[in-house]
């Protein structure tokens, strides 16, 4: 891509003008901005753009570089790299990550710089349900220590994976975060029917989960699944099928939508395996 360079805002992120359309344009990669200064004349091989992203949109674009222009530098930095070892690990990531999440660990900087922690009420589910973009949290707390000095608290890792999983699926935050409380809603309602605490390290625990994300997400997008099973299940497994029938209705009120019988009857079978186990 042949450019001027217009702003250097770190050795990773650069504001250029497109010689070919005169669009103005943020441009993010592993050490793109390293060895250029503004006003050059460039010409950046397409390989070194790719791995992140070519344009923003004009609001993102301008969000960010007003972002730029307002936090440190280190900060601004290590945020782009850990942006980009995210998108390394988990594919393609929403655009709009860039000043989201750089806005959300430079706040996040600043409040433990001020002895001001901020309890995550939904660390444990998030260690369970986004264990990719949590593992992608613990590395990201490695780098904010090693470049800013300030060792960020578990639960500030688990935002960033909230923040991630959100740009992972291309949604807004406040989405993910309303799932999460409905997952753990759903988990605490089956422990207490069963009288027993699940393994969220188990594989159980996390089939049950994915099937719930993915009842959702059918639901909302108005797909639908066959059960070919669902008699029997309804007869095999009663009283899964009761408790994963309450479950249904908790669920349709939160997110106003409706869970087919056949979703039911595999959540039930879910609940089963958990059945069994607690009464070992």
């Amino acid at each position: 891509m042949k450019c001027e360079i217009l702003k250097i805002m770190n050795n990773n992120v650069i504001w250029v003008q497109d010689d070919k359309n005169k669009a103005e344009t943020v441009l993010i990669g592993k050490g793109i901005g390293f060895g250029v200064k503004p006003g050059q004349q460039v010409d950046i091989p397409q390989e070194a753009i790719d791995k992140v992203f070519i344009t923003y949109d004009q609001k993102t674009m301008k969000d960010y570089i007003a972002l730029a222009e307002s936090i440190d530098s280190n900060i601004m930095e290590v945020c782009t790299e850990i942006i980009i070892y995210a998108e390394e690990k988990l594919g393609k990531l929403s655009h709009r990550v860039y000043p989201v999440l750089t806005d959300h660990i430079a706040f996040a900087i600043e409040r433990l710089k001020s002895q001001m922690v901020i309890q995550n009420p939904f660390l444990m589910e998030i260690k369970g349900i986004y264990q990719d973009e949590f593992e992608i949290g613990l590395r990201a707390q490695s780098m904010i220590l090693k470049k800013i000095g300030i060792d960020i608290t578990e639960d500030e890792v688990g935002f960033i994976a909230l923040h991630l999983n959100a740009a992972r699926e291309n949604k807004e935050v406040k989405e993910i975060m309303k799932n999460t409380r409905l997952i753990k809603t759903v988990i605490d309602n089956i422990e207490a029917a069963l009288d027993y605490k699940v393994d969220m390290d188990s594989f159980t625990y996390q089939r049950l989960v994915s099937h719930i994300k993915g009842s959702i997400e059918r639901a909302r997008l108005g797909q639908t699944i066959k059960n070919p099973l669902l008699e029997s299940i309804k007869v095999e497994f009663a009283n899964a099928y009761i408790i994963a029938a309450k479950i249904r209705t908790t669920v349709e009120r939160e997110l106003s939508i409706k869970i087919s019988d056949d979703e039911v009857g595999y959540m039930a079978i879910h609940i089963a395996r958990i059945s069994n186990k607690a009464e070992l």
